[in-house]
């Protein structure tokens, strides 16, 4: 959700959610907002989920509008054998349906599961971690509740909260 008294700055990328190969070369899914680095970005104000970004081109696998004031509840199933992933989303209490079917996706080598709130600088070349720019005095914020994963290999997805 987002924090009315800490909004984002929609000039920059920002990653929410991503999960990192186990060799940290590359990211298997990514949830991002903002301006997207190197891509046309329509509105900026809009969550967009990634494929594998080492795909060319990145697969947007879904996004919708940012909206203010309602939690946004994503389940991402991946499955490591097949190599697939399959995106489901609703907002607020609503039960999660799926908004995609079954899609391939580069999953292999499983990997490290991060939330937070990662900002990416501007102006930075080829470097945007050790030349990126950002505006003195952030007080930006996300509001997160109820991440949690499970094993779905057997058929079980939770949709409800």
């Amino acid at each position: 959700m987002k924090d009315a008294g800490r909004p984002l700055n929609l000039t920059h990328e920002y990653q929410l959610v991503f999960l990192e190969s186990n060799d940290f070369s590359t990211n298997q899914f990514v949830l991002k907002t903002g301006t997207i680095l190197g891509a046309d970005t329509a509105d900026p104000d809009t969550l967009q989920l990634f494929g594998n970004v080492d795909a060319n081109p990145a697969q947007t696998l879904f996004s919708v509008p940012f909206t203010e004031d309602v939690f946004h509840n994503f389940a991402v199933t991946l499955d490591f054998d097949a190599l697939t992933t399959q995106v489901f989303y609703s907002q607020g209490t609503d039960a999660l349906v799926a908004q995609t079917e079954v899609l391939a996706n580069d999953v292999s080598g499983q990997g490290q599961f991060h939330f937070g709130v990662l900002k990416k600088g501007l102006n930075g070349g080829d470097d945007i971690v050790k030349n990126g720019e950002q505006e003195e005095d952030i007080d930006e914020g996300i509001i997160f509740g109820g991440i949690f994963e499970e094993d779905s290999s057997a058929g079980c997805i939770s949709l409800s909260a």
